[in-house]
């Protein structure tokens, strides 16, 4: 029995030594050789999960979570009180691995069978288990997040930097890293809100942190310095403030360059999220053949983890080839930017059929993109195909969530009516243009500043289009009512 367990420690020892010089297959290897001499070890079936986690094997590292959960709930039955803080630590990161899978509904189921248990340890010891209870929040706060619900996440989010904060005035150096996730992930979930300013201040506050941090030791928060540089420019780039933006951009790359040179498995998912963001900045830059550069480096790594881990990685891949897309529509060259949205939208289409909730809106743009493209190319009948798709999948959305869909309701509405009239179809184009006009009508009441000149725009193409049937008092009734708009917007 002892020269098993020192066996089982010298294997445990090797596999982290490997896993620290980033030489993988070596530490998976010595993992499993430990599994081999102690199958049964719950806590050597949750490090080599987790491990498995920080290099993105995240289904091989559920099937040893999984493991562990089996045993850990035979021993809970026998002694809850003795296993129910490791039983919750392994309930808490199959939610986390799910999430990264895009398997929301049983992340939630994970993540809220941990955080029932944490509460009740944290109420009975709040000393002990404090820490753990915050890190569940966090973690749901991040997996609403992901879903799109932004007001949900913040209550979780909001939880959680109140203990953070607490736990950082007892024990500084132990908690400021978790602090310092907290105001980051708020600073995300504020950016999500369109509330950047918001968002800038618990960004500056992350960045003072994780800069300290950093300083003291570089190998282990470097990783987390790139990621709230790299929120801090989205943020700026949100803002339109675009030289402000790279600023915190090129910051990040120089930092996730160095680190993809020492470990490539764990650090190009990094890499490529940030060449991509400077790509879109780039763009707003109007500096279209830079953001081009950036783009295809990003989409190089995007295609190589995409190939390798589809589940993961599709979405980014997606995005990527989406933004290039856009890029090559900037630069006029509509027929390459199609080859890129449909590359997208082949992707888009299965994501969407597994993940409705999440991935139908990003469908929908690239089916509106579409239209635009083929409107632009002069052909109308395909622009028509692309719009129509669009519409049904936006009136879906607007009837399930107004306040965030309409507005993008009215745009496919409004380039059908362009379409149709295009196509000299007047009668067509109007009922879309009313339809148009009806939302426009009610987002210019709420939000006047960036509505009104889309609402004076929308009674501009119902008075033309009126004209073009020869319903001269129509028409003018229209072109009266822009007018007024226009120069109210003046004033």
């Amino acid at each position: 029995e002892q020269a098993k367990e020192q066996l089982l420690k010298k294997l445990t020892l090797a596999a982290k030594a490997c896993s620290e010089l980033y030489q993988h297959a070596q530490a998976s290897q010595y993992y499993e050789q430990a599994l081999t001499v102690a199958p049964n070890n719950p806590e050597l079936l949750r490090t080599y999960a987790y491990y498995l986690y920080t290099i993105h094997e995240y289904e091989k590292s559920n099937t040893y979570y999984l493991r562990a959960l089996d045993i850990q709930e035979l021993l809970a039955k026998e002694n809850p009180k003795a296993v129910r803080p490791d039983l919750v630590a392994t309930l808490n990161n199959l939610g986390i691995n799910y999430k990264a899978l895009t398997e929301y509904q049983k992340a939630t189921t994970y993540l809220l069978r941990a955080l029932e248990i944490r509460e009740l340890l944290a109420k009975e010891n709040p000393k002990d288990f404090r820490y753990g209870l915050a890190n569940t929040l966090n973690n749901l706060g991040n997996l609403y997040n992901a879903i799109k619900e932004y007001e949900k996440a913040n209550t979780y989010y909001l939880r959680a930097l109140d203990i953070r904060e607490l736990l950082v005035k007892e024990n500084p150096k132990a908690f400021r890293p978790d602090l310092a996730t907290t105001l980051n992930n708020l600073g995300v979930n504020y950016g999500y809100l369109k509330e950047y300013e918001k968002a800038n201040a618990y960004y500056l506050r992350a960045l003072e942190i994780r800069e300290l941090l950093a300083k003291e030791n570089p190998k282990a928060f470097r990783p987390d310095l790139t990621a709230t540089l790299n929120n801090l420019g989205i943020n700026y780039n949100d803002l339109k403030e675009y030289e402000k933006a790279n600023a915190y951009y090129l910051r990040a790359l120089d930092i996730r360059e160095l680190l993809v040179k020492e470990d490539p498995k764990a650090f190009r998912p990094d890499l490529a999220t940030t060449l991509n963001n400077v790509g879109l900045n780039y763009n707003g830059l109007k500096e279209y053949e830079k953001a081009e550069t950036y783009y295809l480096r990003a989409l190089e790594i995007r295609e190589l983890l995409a190939n390798e881990n589809p589940k993961v990685f599709r979405p980014g891949l997606a995005s990527i080839l989406y933004n290039l897309g856009l890029n090559y529509d900037d630069l006029k060259e509509y027929e390459k930017a199609n080859t890129y949205y449909l590359r997208a939208l082949d992707i888009r289409e299965l994501l969407a059929k597994e993940n409705p909730k999440v991935f139908r809106p990003g469908l929908a743009t690239i089916l509106n993109n579409l239209g635009i493209n083929y409107n632009k190319l002069k052909e109308y009948k395909k622009a028509e195909t692309y719009y129509l798709r669009a519409l049904e999948i936006r009136e879906l959305l607007a009837n399930e969530n107004p306040k965030v869909f309409r507005p993008g309701l009215a745009n496919i509405l409004n380039n059908l009516g362009a379409n149709y009239n295009d196509l000299e179809e007047y009668e067509k184009a109007n009922t879309y243009y009313l339809r148009t006009l009806d939302i426009i009508e009610l987002l210019a009441k709420e939000h006047p500043k960036t509505f009104r000149p889309k609402l004076a725009t929308t009674l501009n193409n119902l008075g033309n289009n009126y004209n073009a049937l020869k319903e001269y008092e129509k028409a003018e009734r229209y072109l009266q009512r822009a007018s007024e708009v226009l120069e109210s917007i003046s004033k």
